[in-house]
C-alpha cells in the first residue's frame, strides 16, 4: 500500500489512530483521534500519552500509563490485544473507548514502534441506554410502575419454556381488587388510579425478590412465584391479602379501603400454560363467589416437571366483582 493511500485512509477513518516510537513518544495523530479526544495533533506530537494527555485508566480507576500500559506491552513483547478503557478528554471528562495496540516492525522483524487504534463507546453507551429505556417502557405499566401485560406474558413464556427437572413448583396467582368498579363510580377515576397504585406497591412489597408481578388488566394482577412449595405459596398470598386489607387511602376525613381476592395454582404437571391460567382464573372467580377478600390455592400437581405447550390467551376480567 502506497504512503498516499495510507494517508487517505488514516485521514478518513472513524477510528482514532496514533503511532508511537520505542520511547512511547507520539509521532503521528490522525483527525479522528483529534475529534474523539479534543487534542489537536500539534498538542500531542512529540509527547507521550502519560504527559497529562490521554492518561488511560481501567474500570477500577487504575492508571495504565504508569502500570499496565498496553503500548508498553506491545513495544516490549510484541503483544497485542483489545480492551475497554477510559481516556482523559481535553475538556476534562473520562471517555469510554475500545482500544487495540499492535507493534510495528522493521524489515528485520525488530519492533520500532506501536500503533494504538481506538474508538469512542460514548455513543454506543447512549444508544444502549436508550434501547434499554424503550425496552423497559414497552414492558412497564405506566400507572403502577410494575410490569404490564406484555411483561407478564414474557415472564410466563420463559418460565414454561424451561424443561424443569427441579422438583420445586411454580406458583401462579391471579389477584383482583374487590368492588373496584364501585370505587371508580363513587370517587372518580383519579381516586381509582391512586388505589391501583397503592395495591400494586403493597403487592410488590409482599412478594419475594425472585417473584414477578405484573398488571394483568384493569384491576387484575398476576404474580409468578418460582421454586415455591404449596404451604409457602398459601402463606405468601395470605400475607398479601391481609396487608392490602390493612391499607387505606386518606381522603380527608375518610379512609378508603379495599380488599383483594386471589386464585392461585401450584404447577407441577406437564400442562399447557393456558390450562394453568384457566385453573387460576376459575379459583379467582370462586373466591369472589364465596365472599371476596380471600385466597384459594389449588396445589394439586401430578409430576415434578413443567414444559410449555402454548402461550397464554387474553383473560376475562371480573368487572364489578
Amino acid at each position: 500500500m502506497s504512503d498516499d493511500v495510507l494517508s487517505v485512509l488514516l485521514a478518513n477513518t472513524f477510528d482514532g489512530i496514533y503511532r508511537v516510537d520505542v520511547r512511547r513518544r507520539i509521532v503521528s495523530w490522525n483527525p479522528a483521534a483529534e475529534a474523539i479526544t479534543g487534542y489537536a495533533a500539534d498538542e500531542v506530537i512529540g509527547r507521550t500519552c502519560a504527559d497529562n494527555i490521554l492518561r488511560h485508566v481501567d474500570a477500577a480507576g487504575c492508571d495504565l500509563c504508569t502500570d499496565g500500559c498496553p503500548l508498553t506491552a506491545a513495544l516490549c513483547g510484541g503483544w497485542s490485544g483489545e480492551f475497554r478503557h477510559y481516556l482523559h478528554h481535553k475538556l476534562g471528562h473520562r471517555l469510554p473507548v475500545m482500544m487495540r495496540c499492535v507493534p510495528l516492525r522493521d524489515a528485520g522483524g525488530a519492533i520500532v514502534g506501536a500503533i494504538e487504534i481506538f474508538r469512542s463507546l460514548a455513543a454506543d453507551d447512549v444508544r444502549l441506554k436508550e434501547i434499554e429505556r424503550l425496552r423497559e417502557a414497552s414492558m412497564t405499566d405506566h400507572l403502577t410502575g410494575i410490569g404490564n401485560r406484555r411483561y407478564g406474558d414474557i415472564v410466563l413464556s420463559n418460565l414454561f419454556a424451561n424443561d424443569w427437572t427441579n422438583p420445586s413448583a411454580v406458583g401462579i396467582a391471579l389477584i383482583d381488587i374487590d368492588n373496584f368498579k364501585a370505587i371508580n363510580d363513587g370517587y372518580g377515576h383519579q381516586i381509582g388510579d391512586r388505589m391501583l397504585q397503592l395495591v400494586a406497591r403493597t403487592l410488590r412489597a409482599t412478594l419475594r425478590p425472585r417473584d414477578v408481578l405484573s398488571r394483568w388488566g384493569g384491576e387484575e394482577f398476576l404474580a409468578a412465584l418460582p421454586a415455591i412449595a404449596a404451604d409457602s405459596l398459601a402463606a405468601v398470598l395470605e400475607r398479601m391479602r391481609a396487608l392490602v386489607e390493612s391499607t387505606w387511602l386518606d381522603l380527608g376525613d375518610l379512609r378508603l379501603r379495599v380488599t383483594v381476592s386471589v386464585g392461585a395454582v401450584l404447577v407441577y404437571a406437564d400442562e399447557p400454560l393456558e390450562t394453568v391460567l384457566g385453573r387460576a382464573d376459575a379459583l379467582l372467580y370462586r373466591a369472589k363467589e364465596e365472599g371476596r377478600n380471600r385466597v384459594i390455592v389449588d396445589g394439586s400437581g401430578v409430576a415434578p416437571r413443567v414444559a410449555a405447550m402454548m402461550p397464554s390467551r387474553p383473560r376475562r376480567s371480573h368487572p364489578g366483582l
